[in-house]
């Protein structure tokens, strides 16, 4: 289950026709894969770091995971370059999977050098000292969940983990997009030129448990069309209504989708269910069945003066979503699941 995590990242940086290839390895032994698309506007970063069973248990590299994506890097607070993220339009992603740590980026090409820069920043410049809540870490707060913790790990062990595990001469960096083979040489010696192996430092000899749960969080408060956020979320009510391993949280009716395993689910259970959610087509029964649920609860709003103004108020910020309702097709939605319910594009967070 988790080599399909690693190729799904890689997926992202993956199209129909196949690019050139070329590769070359840095004097740190980073070795890199640079497949050019001189017709490709959106520039791709993967990079992998592999970890030998021999070096961390699966719990030591969740729970270092866990507190590189709390914490800030580059100098800089972990809402900081959040936002960074957000205005140029980038997605980055990490996750932990059996044998590595992985990290996916996408950015307009406009802005190659920023998304070197940053992807260098969360990989080896760390603010491993402090764990400051992320935005994201926190709008799962408003919601009432628990706010997850970096686990554990003491402020040395998470050092000695991260120089133990993230370690160039045992990465590769997949570069996709318009950049021809001396542009991506000088953007990855810039910027991963001085990743530099670090003396491994000894790990305390005592053991403890992996991340209780996962929750994992799709999309954002402002992503896609609202049909299709509205629909997919009433579908996905009905599909994982009273199901065994998976429970569906979400803040409003076109909010982000919140995944998290009931108890005793362990987490390859839990994402072999979401495996399968992305990849059911959604039926025109489905989908009509939504669009009746959605009618029958826009019917019967409360006529509230103060609810009713926060619906106006919604409407004249995102318009009428009735047309876009009636005009959304279920090959339409099933593509919203393949591309949003993937690993890749879900934003994990271990919980208590």
């Amino acid at each position: 289950m988790r080599v399909w995590a690693w190729f799904l990242g890689a997926g992202l940086c993956m199209l129909a026709q196949v690019p050139q290839e070329q590769t070359f390895t840095t004097r740190n032994g980073l070795r890199v894969i640079l497949q050019e698309r001189h017709d490709q506007a959106r520039l791709c970063l993967h990079l992998r770091v592999d970890v030998p069973p021999e070096k961390a248990t699966p719990a030591q590299r969740q729970w270092l995971m866990a507190s590189l994506r709390a914490s800030g890097a580059g100098g800089q607070r972990r809402t900081v370059l959040e936002r960074r993220h957000a205005e140029r339009g980038m997605t980055l992603v990490a996750w932990a999977t059996a044998d590595s740590l992985a990290w996916t980026l996408e950015a307009d090409i406009r802005d190659t050098d920023d998304a070197f820069e940053l992807l260098a920043h969360d990989v080896f410049r760390p603010a491993l000292e402090e764990a400051p809540v992320s935005e994201a870490v926190a709008f799962r707060a408003t919601l009432g969940f628990p706010v997850s913790d970096p686990g554990p790990l003491t402020v040395l062990e998470r050092f000695a983990l991260h120089r133990r595990l993230v370690r160039p001469e045992q990465a590769v960096l997949i570069v996709r997009g318009d950049l021809g083979l001396a542009q991506a040489k000088a953007q990855v010696l810039l910027h991963l030129g001085t990743w530099a192996p670090s003396p491994e430092a000894p790990l305390p000899n005592r053991e403890f448990g992996a991340p209780a749960s996962t929750t994992l969080m799709a999309g954002s408060p402002s992503w896609g069309d609202a049909a299709s956020r509205m629909l997919g979320t009433l579908v996905l009510q009905a599909r994982l209504k009273d199901d065994p391993s998976v429970v569906l949280e979400t803040s409003e009716e076109a909010g982000p989708w919140l995944f998290h395993p009931r108890p005793g689910v362990d987490e390859p259970a839990f994402l072999r269910r979401l495996e399968n959610l992305a990849q059911t087509p959604v039926s025109s029964e489905e989908l009509n069945s939504a669009r009746r649920r959605w009618k029958a609860q826009r019917t019967s709003l409360p006529l509230h003066p103060r609810e009713d103004t926060a619906a106006l108020a919604w409407a004249a910020l995102h318009g009428d979503p009735a047309p876009q309702v009636e005009a959304l097709t279920p090959e339409a939605l099933t593509k919203l699941f393949q591309t949003r319910l993937t690993v890749p594009h879900l934003k994990v967070h271990p919980g208590k």
